[in-house]
């Protein structure tokens, strides 16, 4: 079992003259599985935490409970603190990753639908029509023509008559995307 993070971990404090601390943490079916500590040792065990050690809480049915960074986790494959503390970052790392090519991949979706939006102006229409003399720059075609980007909005092209040509169907199909 790979380390999964529990919830309903209970630090109960207690004792009258002598301080303690116990950990209750849910075992299989209704069941906790709980250890009692000193002061002392829980606040090395908070240091631990405030320092980014994973801290051995207890360990019973073949599992181990770990503290790390505020969160309990339990395994089975008898992890050392290091090991624990690698995987849990490792685990961090992919998740940072994955939420930032996320990111980039809306903003980027945004942008394409931004630009997918924005209409090209009158004028800059009128203006290349006249510039390319109604026809396909690259066939000479009169029919089903089509405005192109030359550099396509998707690479950072603009909507102006620079950037703007007239194309067939058939030759912007051809075109696509490339520049």
């Amino acid at each position: 079992m790979a380390l999964k993070k529990v919830g309903n971990v209970k630090i109960v404090q207690g004792g009258v003259f002598r301080r303690h601390y116990e950990f209750r943490v849910p075992g299989r079916g209704s069941s906790y599985w709980w250890r009692r500590v000193s002061e002392e040792d829980y606040e090395i065990m908070k240091r631990g935490q405030s320092l980014g050690v994973a801290m051995w809480v207890l360990g019973a049915e073949g599992r181990t409970c770990w503290w790390y960074q505020g969160d309990f986790y339990v395994e089975s494959d008898g992890y050392s603190s290091e090991e624990v503390q690698l995987f849990l970052w490792d685990r961090e790392q992919k998740k940072q990753r994955k939420v930032e090519r996320l990111r980039k991949e809306v903003l980027s979706e945004h942008a394409i639908d931004q630009a997918r939006r924005e209409r090209i102006p009158e004028n800059v229409r009128i203006l290349v029509w006249k510039r390319d003399g109604g026809r396909c720059v690259q066939c000479g075609s009169q029919e089903n023509l089509e405005f192109d980007h030359i550099i396509p909005l998707a690479r950072g092209g603009g909507s102006t008559a620079r950037n703007i040509q007239l194309l067939c169907e058939a030759c912007n199909r051809r075109k696509s995307d490339n520049i």
